[in-house]
């Protein structure tokens, strides 16, 4: 058989094909024709083609219903919707990870290098053949090549930008008075079951907690929206319930702001913004009418972010436009806050993760990303385009968390003059002049002059150059079973929100799921859970 031969050269020559593929754009395109039009033709006869033996595979394996998907395609493109199922299972079993089968060694001689790209080649040769449509293989692999060449040169810039954050990163960390004796350790309660509430927003109202809760919503244009509904904890039962506002059939955003509660949400055809005030609920004449406008402030004026424009509700009741562009807002997680000119959005990201914070600047009309506001590092250095918490001081300084979900935490501060101090750089604090790790800690909140921090491993108080544990905690990680025992769900403590209630008391709500009571009495901290 002449398959193993080729397989065999192919496993000597790799070193030289990649270097014609890579670098030479030329030889790369002679490479290709050759390989398509001669490689395939003549060393392989139709019925022992090795797409064509993948393909006739698909077709023994795959069920009725998947092939019944896949001829209800309209293009080739939208096999992309099985790159998770019959993907997975071509990479898996077709050898294509391991690089141990014909199938891959043909496709590698061809020019693809990626498992990825390779089962794409699969699928979407498998729809042509399936819709009687010829499948361009010389145009494929002319793609990923292009694809890879420009990934390539991306990495080698953030390389390069890499190397340069790291001396600028060494030259303004703060050294820090850590102060890190007799901390008490508290752990988290056992969870039986999966937690439904993930907080966007905590308030102290009608002497418990209003907590804005985030829902996902699906009915725009098949999107996922994030909504966020009205609760109440109540701090005498450690208890969360839905607060209903009966003149709206939907809420959409909702928010306390000193002392009243408003909700932005629909009934019928149209949106209402309605306060509640004393337990009455009052409609209040909003600028436009669109859907998921999200509810913010300013100081303690009320503002509200839609789509395109921006506008404050004035004392006298009137709405102020205060921001207008025919580009479209990133949609905030977090309620939009205001603080000299500046407005910050924190979108929602993905799966819990790939949240960046935005930074309007209302004078300018300027919108930027936070990170690359800084001009530093992105996805391939410290995670700093994913930003859990933000808090904003007194004096207009931004103290931000950054890292993702599974990654390190850093903690930026960024002046209102665009200066960059570093308090925490991926999990590290400098103390006494060296490095000395610390926990992940991803929410922060200001209090008064200070600002508390919450983390996987505990609790902080940072005051100016100081930081002080509050508590350490344990149990942190998680797995319970789910689906009547048929799942096992991973719950990692990972803090997003948190609001002081009182001296030595807290509400923490994590990234994820899950809100939590952190408290001291008797002079012992417990951590309670609100469900």
């Amino acid at each position: 058989m002449i398959l193993p031969f080729v397989r065999g050269v192919v496993n000597s020559a790799k070193k030289i094909v990649v270097f014609i593929v890579m670098k030479k754009f030329l030889f790369l395109t002679i490479f290709v024709l050759f390989s398509q039009s001669l490689f395939s033709q003549f060393f392989f006869p139709e019925e022992e083609d090795p797409l064509n033996l993948a393909h006739q595979t698909l077709e023994q394996k795959l069920s009725p219903e998947v092939l019944a998907q896949i001829d209800e395609f309209q293009t080739k493109e939208e096999m992309v919707k099985l790159h998770h199922s019959v993907g997975t299972y071509i990479r898996n079993e077709f050898g294509l990870w391991s690089g141990s089968s014909e199938i891959y060694s043909y496709l590698y001689f061809l020019g693809f290098r990626h498992p990825d790209d390779m089962s794409a080649v699969i699928l979407e040769s498998f729809w042509c053949k399936r819709h009687g449509q010829e499948y361009d293989l010389f145009k494929a692999v002319l793609y990923y090549m292009k694809y890879w060449e420009e990934v390539a040169a991306k990495e080698k810039s953030e390389k390069e930008k890499y190397q340069r954050s790291l001396t600028f990163i060494k030259d303004h960390m703060v050294d820090l008075d850590f102060q890190n004796e007799n901390i008490p350790i508290v752990s988290l309660p056992l969870l039986k079951d999966e937690p439904r509430f993930r907080a966007r927003y905590l308030s102290k109202y009608n002497n418990n907690v209003f907590a804005a809760i985030r829902w996902q919503d699906f009915s725009v244009e098949d999107k996922t929206i994030y909504v966020t509904e009205p609760y109440l904890i109540d701090l005498k039962t450690n208890t969360i319930k839905e607060i209903k506002i009966w003149s709206l059939k939907t809420v959409e955003s909702s928010l306390v702001l000193n002392g009243n509660l408003w909700c932005y949400g629909k009934k019928g055809k149209k949106h209402k913004l309605i306060c509640v005030k004393n337990g009455k609920q009052t409609s209040v004449k909003i600028p436009k009418d669109e859907a998921y406008a999200i509810l913010g402030f300013c100081d303690d004026e009320l503002i509200i972010v839609y789509s395109k424009e921006v506008y404050k509700y004035s004392d006298s009741g009137e709405w102020i436009l205060l921001y207008s562009s025919e580009e479209e807002l990133p949609r905030s997680g977090l309620p939009p806050q205001i603080y000299n000119s500046k407005l910050y959005l924190r979108d929602e990201g993905v799966y819990e993760d790939n949240k960046t914070l935005w930074i309007l600047d209302l004078a300018s009309g300027k919108l930027e990303k936070f990170y690359k506001k800084t001009g530093l590092v992105t996805q391939n250095g410290p995670r700093w385009e994913n930003n859990c918490s933000y808090a904003v001081d007194k004096n207009g300084n931004l103290f931000t968390t950054a890292g993702s979900s599974s990654s390190k935490q850093t903690l930026i501060s960024f002046s209102s003059t665009d200066e960059i101090s570093l308090y925490i750089f991926e999990d590290t604090i400098v103390s006494n002049g060296s490095s000395t790790p610390i926990s992940k800690l991803s929410a922060i909140t200001q209090d008064n002059d200070c600002f508390l921090l919450a983390g996987f491993g505990g609790f902080f108080i940072l005051d100016s150059n100081k930081l002080e544990p509050v508590v350490y905690f344990e149990n942190a990680a998680q797995n319970f079973p789910v689906n009547n025992g048929k799942n096992t769900y991973h719950w990692k403590w990972g803090p997003g929100d948190f609001l002081k209630i009182d001296t030595d008391d807290y509400i923490i709500s994590a990234t994820f799921d899950g809100i939590f009571r952190l408290k001291k009495e008797n002079d012992k901290w417990t951590m309670a859970y609100i469900k």
